[in-house]
């Protein structure tokens, strides 16, 4: 493998897992649409659909 193929792998792999953690997604106990953590908690006391 050259340095070339080698950078332009790892470039693709920056753009791919940019930021660390991939985000896991949840879904609401109200009305079942899938959310990150952070917008699980906000989303909470907005949903007022029953399951």
């Amino acid at each position: 493998m050259n340095a070339s193929k080698a950078a332009r792998m790892l470039q693709s792999l920056r753009k791919t897992c940019a930021g660390g953690r991939p985000v896991v997604l949840r879904p609401c106990p109200k009305c079942g649409k899938p959310f990150g953590a952070r917008a699980l908690r906000k989303h909470l006391p907005k949903c007022g659909k029953g399951k």
